[in-house]
């Protein structure tokens, strides 16, 4: 076990956590799990454990070590796959449907929260060597300094 990683659960440990867990819920209502079968496929054969190297070169040794990472990643790609684009709205979801909690692999009261999901984008993000820290998706603006005179309006940007 890698200690900055932490508890990592194997991909043959998840698939058989969603069939001993999605198995009893599929034998009471069949039309509804049915609905996330392509998904399901989905997550049951995408095999995590390839990016775990990846993943421990984020953590410093000197943190409390990562936990449940596999969880929150497949968490982004069913998010994604079900078209949510907000995560506290989605984390929210996750708590509400053990049905989907039990997809990502774990209990409804085990769903990783908020801050857990953007602590990992955090560490992607920075780990990208490209990246100088700053959100490049935003430019800067400064406000403007001078205070405006009454019925003054802002001028343009770039004019003088």
């Amino acid at each position: 076990m890698n200690p900055l990683i932490g508890l990592w659960r194997s991909h043959s440990d998840y698939q058989n956590f969603l069939v001993e867990n999605i198995l009893p819920v599929y034998l009471l209502d069949k039309k509804r799990v049915s609905q996330y079968a392509s998904v399901l496929t989905k997550l049951y054969l995408l095999d995590l454990d390839r990016i775990k190297p990846l993943l421990s070169e984020v953590y410093s040794p000197t943190e409390a070590p990562s936990k449940i990472q596999p969880e929150i990643i497949r968490a982004f790609i069913l998010m994604s796959h079900l078209n949510e684009p907000s995560i506290s709205k989605w984390v929210a979801k996750l708590k509400a449907d053990s049905l989907l909690a039990l997809m990502i692999g774990v209990a409804h009261d085990e769903v990783p929260e908020v801050g857990n999901h953007y602590g990992l984008m955090n560490r992607l993000w920075l780990a990208n060597p490209d990246s100088s820290g700053q959100d490049s998706l935003h430019t800067f603006r400064r406000k403007p300094r001078k205070k405006l005179a009454k019925n003054q309006k802002v001028p343009p940007p770039g004019a003088k």
